[in-house]
């Protein structure tokens, strides 16, 4: 337990650097559509991930709740101190918002349930770390700024288990950390569109890959 204290310290200080990253600066063309400091992503407080999940992007979407406000104000407190107080409180107000959250009501949770997984066994990991509108375009050089810091994060976690939301996340992971450190990776196509029996069977495909995954790395 120890050992993932010192993680998550490691974790909450880089946190910090990433907050305090100008996009203007670290972005060849998307930065200028920050409305918001980058994002780090988030993982458990008080032991590792039972899997980590891979979004090519954060959501820049704003929403209108005491839970929202809270979690900005919290982020805001762990990205200018970097300190492991202030990442606990920013990490239970975004467990507080999560269920409020487009994505994660319709991507994330009809599979966790499945699962049995809780809020607070999975961490999420954003590949571009730079909040966008949905749908946004990434160049390809803002994607590979933001490719090394995801490698710390995943290098510094070494998931089992890794669930890639979309291709883009899939594809980058994939190469990034093959032959690195064990691990399983399934990918989650990501739809807005399609029938409800396209969009089940999808389900049913990742629930299926993630539960041989997460059942290999629970064998001793």
């Amino acid at each position: 337990m120890s050992s993932y204290r010192g993680i998550v310290e490691r974790f909450a200080r880089l946190g910090a650097i990433i907050y305090q990253t100008d996009p203007l600066k670290h972005y060849v063309s998307i930065g200028r559509d920050a409305t918001r400091p980058l994002e780090p992503g988030f993982i458990p407080v008080d032991k590792p991930a039972r899997l980590v999940t891979v979004s090519f992007y954060p959501n820049a979407s704003v929403l209108s709740s005491s839970e929202y406000d809270a979690s900005r104000q919290s982020f805001d407190a762990w990205g200018s101190s970097g300190t492991v107080a202030d990442y606990e409180r920013a990490y239970a107000d975004w467990l507080s918002m999560l269920p409020q959250i487009p994505f994660y009501r319709d991507f994330n949770m009809p599979i966790f349930t499945a699962l049995r997984i809780e809020a607070a066994e999975f961490a999420w990991l954003p590949l571009v770390k730079c909040p966008l509108p949905a749908r946004s375009k990434v160049d390809e050089h803002d994607v590979w700024r933001d490719r090394m810091t995801l490698w710390d994060q995943l290098s510094m976690l070494q998931p089992q288990v890794i669930l890639a939301q979309g291709l883009d996340a899939y594809n980058v992971v994939r190469d990034m950390c093959e032959g690195k450190f064990e691990h399983r990776i399934v990918l989650q196509k990501i739809g807005r569109y399609g029938s409800t029996a396209f969009h089940a069977a999808e389900d049913g495909r990742v629930i299926s890959e993630l539960r041989d995954a997460l059942d290999r790395s629970a064998a001793p």
